[in-house]
C-alpha cells in the first residue's frame, strides 16, 4: 500500500523543477544595467556615448560590423586618452622590448616571423589568426607583416578581453599606464 504523502510529493516534483528552471532563466535587468553602468564608468564615457555600440541580433552581426565597432572604440580611446585602464603605446613598447627586442621602432622587432610567436608583441600564431580579423579590416596572415600600430590595436583588444595575462613579459612592462 502506497503512502498518500509520498505520492503527492512525487507528483509535485516535476512542477517545482519546471518552476525553478523558469525562474533561473529570467534575465536580471537591474544587474544588466548595473553592469553597463560599471563598464561605461570604467571606460570613462557616458551611457549615451555607448549607444553607437548597441548590439544587433547575433545573426545580423557581420565581421565588418565588429571591425567598425572596434575601430570606433579605438578611435575614441585614441582621442580621449587611454581611459578605462587601457595601456598606452609606451606600455606596449616596454612589453615589446621584453618580448621581441630589436632595432625597430621603439626598440622592438616588429617584423618577427618566429615558429611560435609573431610580431613585436609576441603573438602566438593562433591568437593572431583568431583576434586580428576582429580588429583589422584585412589583417595580414602573419603579425610580423602588420604595421606596429595594427599590432598594438590587436594587443589592446586582447588586453580588453584578458588583461595582461596573454604576455609573459607583462610583469617586466609593469602596471598599465
Amino acid at each position: 500500500m502506497r503512502n498518500e504523502t509520498t505520492r503527492t510529493t512525487r507528483e509535485h516534483l516535476p512542477t517545482m523543477a519546471r518552476r525553478a528552471r523558469r525562474h533561473a532563466r529570467q534575465p536580471r535587468p537591474r544587474a544588466l544595467l548595473a553592469g553597463l553602468a560599471l563598464v561605461t564608468m570604467l571606460a570613462g564615457c557616458s551611457i549615451a556615448q555607448t549607444a553607437a555600440f548597441k548590439k544587433k541580433p547575433e545573426s545580423a552581426v557581420t565581421n565588418r560590423d565588429r571591425v567598425e565597432a572596434w575601430n570606433a572604440w579605438a578611435a575614441w580611446v585614441d582621442a580621449n586618452g587611454s581611459g578605462g585602464g587601457f595601456p598606452s603605446d609606451e606600455w606596449f613598447f616596454a612589453l615589446g622590448r621584453c618580448e621581441q627586442p630589436g632595432g625597430g621602432y621603439a626598440g622592438v622587432a616588429w617584423d618577427t616571423h618566429g615558429p611560435g610567436y609573431e610580431g613585436g608583441l609576441g603573438f602566438a600564431v593562433g591568437t593572431w589568426d583568431q583576434f586580428a580579423p576582429e580588429v583589422l579590416a584585412s589583417p595580414p596572415d602573419n603579425a610580423g607583416d602588420a604595421r606596429w600600430q595594427d599590432q598594438v590595436r590587436v594587443a589592446r583588444h586582447l588586453y580588453a578581453l584578458y588583461g595582461p595575462s596573454p604576455w609573459g613579459c607583462s610583469p617586466v612592462a609593469g602596471p598599465a599606464y
